[in-house]
C-alpha cells in the first residue's frame, strides 16, 4: 500500500500570480491496483507522480515507470536507473504507446473498443519481452 498524507504545492509561473496547485492532498492506493492521475496543465500531477516515485524509491521499492516524452529522464538519472528508450524517432525506433488505427475485413476502421484492446494485447506481448526478467509480483 502508498499512503500521501498532506502534500501541499504552489508554484508561481513566469508571468502570473501564485497557484496552488495542491492543497493538502491524502490518498492512499492499495497493493496492485491501477491508478490514473488526471489534471488540467499546471494542476500538480507531475510534480505528485515526482514526490510519490522519490518517496517510494527511498523506502527501497523498485519503481518502473512509462514515460513516452522523457519528463522523468532526469529524476531517473538522479536516481541511478535504467532507461529503455523506446519511443526517440530521431534513432528510428518505434513508439509502443503510439495507438495505431485497426482496420476492419472491408477497409474501414473498427470500433474504438477494438483498436484499444488491440493496442493493449500488443503491449502485454511487448513487455513480456522487454521485462522477460522482471519478478512476477511488480
Amino acid at each position: 500500500m502508498i499512503e500521501v498524507r498532506n502534500l501541499k504545492k504552489t508554484y508561481k509561473p513566469k508571468k502570473g500570480i501564485r497557484v496552488q496547485a495542491l492543497d493538502g492532498i491524502n490518498l492512499k492506493f492499495e497493493d496492485k491496483g491501477l491508478v490514473f492521475i488526471l489534471g488540467k496543465s499546471g494542476s500538480g500531477k507531475s510534480y505528485f507522480l515526482k514526490n510519490l516515485i522519490l518517496n517510494e524509491w527511498t523506502n527501497g521499492t523498485r519503481v518502473i515507470m512509462l514515460d513516452p516524452e522523457a519528463e522523468y529522464l532526469a529524476l531517473t538519472r538522479n536516481l541511478y536507473g535504467n532507461v529503455i528508450n523506446a519511443g526517440n524517432a530521431r534513432e528510428g525506433r518505434i513508439n509502443p504507446f503510439h495507438i495505431y488505427k485497426i482496420l476492419t475485413e472491408d477497409g474501414t476502421v473498427a470500433d474504438s473498443k477494438v483498436t484499444f484492446n488491440t493496442h493493449l494485447k500488443m503491449l502485454e506481448s511487448f513487455f513480456k519481452i522487454v521485462l522477460a526478467d522482471a519478478p512476477l509480483d511488480v
